[in-house]
């Protein structure tokens, strides 16, 4: 059984083919642009997840034309139908809260059933699929071996840089990386715990406990905010100043937005804190001090990574000690202060002075790039290299989600 999903409703989609495998039936993620392909009469059932973000993108073509048996629309929230899907068989899961139980497992799998007519094999145990159809149908099979790619140290940098493009063209399926089911960006958090840390020289510093975005905010996440109007929403500039959106440097999705400015970043967080219901300045920039402790935990740490522009998260290996990644590389990254004065964060006085960034290293140590790189420019520039991520003072989930 594949489970077919745009790339925003990846973690949705893992969690549905999760709770399928809890009642015995082997299922994988499929992306939404290759489904087309693997509609058969005679290959396996197709789960489409019908969501906000599969609304705003239309119904894809040759839906239609598919027997209803092998084709089956999974309702995950309230977005509304489209002609052409009301006779089709549907599985209404807008309740479901996402947690696997097995209950829940065992009412999906009887709809299934009761809608396809036919009866569903269990896993055979050797972890292989019940149903192929051979040649596209590996797509799932690739992305894991993609991902597999990533976590082995012996992966090279041009590799990586490749892997990145790939995962692109398949439907990125990382946590972090895309949208969510709301089209908002899913950020995976990264609790980062209150004590002391060494402040870039040996100097001894204490901060309280906050969560920090994994990766930097990525293209796709970006264009949410450009989608929904964010240029055009007045809301979101008060004191700050509003150029026009530039093209970023790389245009792949799961890369990190570049060519944004201190304006820009500031005026996407106000976005993103109205979209999830929170108060503004829950999420934020992190100062240059917040940045630093996530960067490098209670000691210095050098990243062991090279300079290589690639999608977010292709370096594990050069996390910090928290988790947090893609701290040393050709992206600089906007601090909410000026720099050396941490509790300077307000857009008033922005105009007047620089920001701070970090991240990219000019030059090398033994250990390799440095993670605790400093910068400082004034807010306005577009510059190509310079990107953003957030920081988060909301309680955050142990699955990573704002509570």
């Amino acid at each position: 059984m594949l489970v077919a999903h745009h790339p925003e409703d990846s973690s949705a989609a893992e969690r549905i083919t999760h709770l399928l495998k809890a009642a015995g039936i082997e299922a994988a993620p499929v992306p939404e642009s290759m489904r087309a392909d693997v509609l058969d009469p005679a290959g396996p059932v197709v789960l489409w997840l019908w969501t906000h973000a599969a609304h705003r993108r239309g119904i894809s073509p040759g839906l239609a034309e598919t027997p209803p048996a092998r084709a089956l629309l999974v309702r995950l929230d309230d977005a509304p139908l489209v002609e052409g899907m009301e006779p089709r068989g549907m599985i209404d899961l807008t309740r479901w809260d996402g947690a696997p139980e097995p209950e829940a497992a065992q009412e999906l799998v009887r709809a299934i059933r009761t809608l396809v007519g036919t009866r569903l094999e269990p896993s055979d145990g050797l972890g292989k699929p019940q149903f192929t159809t051979g040649s596209k149908l590996d797509a799932a099979a690739e992305v894991q071996r993609l991902l597999e790619e990533i976590n082995d140290p012996a992966t090279e940098p041009p590799r990586r840089l490749q892997i990145g493009d790939e995962l692109e063209r398949l439907g990125d399926p990382r946590p972090g990386v895309g949208l969510d089911a709301n089209g908002l960006p899913d950020i995976a958090w990264v609790k980062i715990p209150a004590g002391p840390f060494i402040y870039q020289e040996g100097e001894r510093r204490e901060l309280p406990a906050f969560s920090m975005a994994r990766y930097p905010i990525t293209n796709r996440q970006y264009h949410a905010f450009i989608d929904d109007g964010g240029y055009r929403d007045d809301r979101w500039w008060p004191g700050l100043e509003r150029p026009q959106p530039e093209a970023p440097r790389w245009p792949q999705g799961n890369r990190p937005r570049t060519n944004v400015n201190w304006y820009e970043a500031v005026a996407f967080t106000r976005w993103l804190n109205a979209r999830l219901g929170l108060c503004e300045g829950s999420i934020r920039l992190p100062t240059e001090l917040e940045w630093d402790h996530a960067a490098q935990g209670k000691a210095y740490r050098s990243s062991d990574w090279t300079r290589q522009t690639s999608a977010a998260g292709l370096h594990p290996a050069g996390q910090s000690p928290y988790g947090v990644e893609d701290l040393s590389r050709d992206v600089w990254e906007w601090c909410l202060n000026a720099p050396g004065h941490p509790d300077d964060t307000f857009a008033e006085t922005a105009a007047r002075g620089l920001r701070a960034v970090r991240g990219e290293k000019l030059g090398r140590n033994a250990g390799g790039i440095a993670a605790d790189g400093t910068y400082r420019t004034r807010p306005d520039p577009n510059m190509y290299r310079v990107g953003f991520r957030v920081l988060s003072s909301a309680p955050t989930s142990r699955k990573g989600h704002i509570n």
